[in-house]
């Protein structure tokens, strides 16, 4: 080996090092904000909740939602307790109901503006979230994995048992919906909070 290259190997070498020195010593004076963790797990097939679905996240732009999923089966007005929102609407070919329902919030001149929700149902397969839950899942594997809900909503009708689990994950409120047991919606919100203090936003201190 030549005397050029074995210097070469070692000021590279050298270099390597101190960025490694200067990028931990920018991590641990810079925490990072764990939503910006988890958002970089984001991709298809993949939910983290209050983050994202299948790639889309909260706070994306109609834009993005259509350049990775393409042109939507259906646009639609919904209304909420204390907002309006477009939406977007994906599923299968051929399916009725359910699927993959993106909901923009509506700026003040009318215009589209960020995801601010996030709804899946059967038949879309939006994927699993990090711990292993997804369309399917029981809920008692659900408990297992993100502890006890903050509240529970449960209605009996026909023999069946409709329920609804609430947590607050990644500051956003996150929901699943199961039918005798069973997940069969998972959704979550809202990417620019609500003013008002109620069980449909995540408490913030301050």
């Amino acid at each position: 080996m030549k005397r050029g290259d074995t210097y070469s190997r070692r000021v590279s070498f050298a270099v390597c090092a101190i960025s490694a020195c200067v990028l931990t010593l920018y991590a641990c004076s810079n925490p990072v904000d764990s939503t910006m963790e988890e958002a970089t797990l984001c991709g298809p097939g993949v939910i983290v909740p209050g983050v994202c679905i299948d790639g889309i996240k909260l706070g994306d732009s109609r834009e993005r939602v259509e350049k990775l999923l393409g042109e939507p089966e259906g646009i639609g007005w919904e209304d909420g307790l204390y907002r309006g929102w477009r939406s977007y609407r994906y599923k299968p070919p051929g399916s009725e109901g359910g699927g993959l329902t993106i909901r923009f919030f509506i700026e003040e001149d009318g215009s589209w503006g960020p995801v601010d929700m996030l709804k899946l149902e059967e038949p879309y397969d939006g994927g699993k979230t990090p711990e292993n839950i997804g369309i399917g899942s029981t809920l008692k594997e659900v408990r297992k994995a993100y502890g006890e809900p903050d509240y529970v909503s449960e209605h009996h009708l026909n023999n069946s048992i409709q329920s609804s689990y609430y947590y607050c994950i990644n500051s956003r409120r996150f929901a699943i919906g199961g039918l005798n047991g069973v997940a069969e919606r998972i959704s979550f919100w809202y990417f620019i909070p609500l003013e008002q203090d109620t069980s449909y936003s995540c408490k913030t201190e301050g």
